[in-house]
């Protein structure tokens, strides 16, 4: 998630229909992806309701005339100066946008060209976005007189920063103070909230290694893993537990996209609101092998291990490198299809050289807490 102190805004968002839906998928990495047309060709975007409109550098040359720089600040407090761009015309579906400002920054995804980019909330804000993961379609309308509504549903007053279009939402997680959470499509965790002396280390499971790698860089700050029993908002409706939280000694607050999936979820800029419907099957339960891996040029090795996980339990080691990933060579993986790898079952075998012998161990995705 990256978002601005200062915000360049030019351009216009047109619609000639009331709605249109257009269909969804997930990245490697968990991101909500879209594709959108540029002069008759399609490509991916990342939906991020917390981001600026972003181009991972322009290598398909879609940016025009340069409109300067602007100062930014990422989700790991990193500041830094972006250039900013127009793109003279972007279509989804029969929704147009002429010269809208892009900020241009080099970023690099596991999985190469599997988003080039971010629409973000200058192009959201418009309109009213409603995401149903059970059909994998996003729902784009003028007015929510053009939304499906679900008799279930919880209708959640939000606040808006005026000047960067940032929504939050008040929650109180099992009955602490209420507190302003950005509700952040373009997190790809469920919720992120900073360590204070209401959080008990001790009843958590320890994150080891880096926690995220992200449009923000690499996150080395101390983080947790909690599992909570309620969440509420403050302005209507909440959810009942178990589910796990990611606690750390960052600023950031967010509700991400892991929690908002289990929701058909509306975002509605212009009212202020969220609108959740609950899924007839909801996941808010960490499931995970306690391992994250990663490629560079030597390979493939361990970047994080959590705590009471089956890699922790196997005694696996933060920066012990990888020889094989489900019988695959290391020298044979990129960073796409690694995570191929390890999604492609519940367990993960891995073999690598430790004092001179070769050891293997088998990894079960499982869930941190009973």
């Amino acid at each position: 998630m990256l978002w601005m102190y200062q915000i360049i805004e030019k351009g216009s968002v047109s619609f000639e229909s009331d709605w249109i839906e257009i269909p969804y998928e997930y990245t490697s990495s968990g991101h909500i992806k879209i594709y959108l047309e540029v002069d008759g060709t399609k490509y991916p975007f990342i939906v991020d309701s917390g981001a600026s409109n972003i181009l991972f550098g322009d290598s398909q040359g879609l940016s025009n005339e340069f409109k300067g720089f602007s100062f930014s600040v990422d989700s790991n407090d990193k500041p830094s100066f972006v250039k900013i761009r127009s793109v003279e015309s972007i279509t989804i579906g029969t929704l147009t946008g002429n010269d809208l400002r892009f900020k241009i920054i080099e970023y690099s995804a596991d999985c190469e060209g599997e988003a080039i980019g971010i629409i973000g909330k200058e192009a959201m804000r418009h309109h009213v976005w409603q995401f149903l993961p059970e059909r994998n379609m996003i729902r784009i309308a003028k007015s929510q007189d053009h939304i499906t509504h679900f008799p279930n549903e919880d209708t959640i007053k939000l606040r808006r920063n005026k000047y960067s279009h940032h929504l939050y939402a008040r929650i109180s997680i099992d009955g602490r103070k209420s507190n302003s959470y950005f509700v952040d499509t373009g997190s790809n965790g469920k919720i992120t909230t900073p360590l204070d002396s209401t959080w008990k280390v001790q009843e958590a499971s320890k994150v080891f290694g880096r926690t995220s790698k992200g449009l923000g860089g690499i996150d080395k700050t101390a983080s947790y893993i909690f599992r909570i029993d309620s969440l509420n908002f403050k302005n209507g409706g909440g959810t009942k537990g178990p589910m796990d939280i990611s606690v750390s000694d960052r600023k950031f607050k967010a509700l991400g996209s892991a929690f908002l999936r289990n929701f058909n979820f509306t975002l509605d800029w212009k009212n202020k609101q969220m609108i959740l419907a609950p899924l007839e099957k909801q996941r808010f339960i960490y499931r995970d092998f306690g391992a994250r891996l990663n490629v560079d040029e030597d390979g493939v090795f361990v970047t994080t291990i959590i705590e009471n996980s089956s890699a922790y339990q196997a005694q696996l080691e933060v920066g012990q490198r990888i020889d094989k990933v489900n019988g695959v060579l290391a020298s044979e993986l990129d960073g796409c299809t690694l995570v191929e790898k390890v999604n492609e079952s519940d367990t993960l075998k891995l073999t690598f050289k430790k004092e001179d012998e070769i050891n293997s161990v088998n990894l079960l995705r499982e869930n941190l807490f009973n």
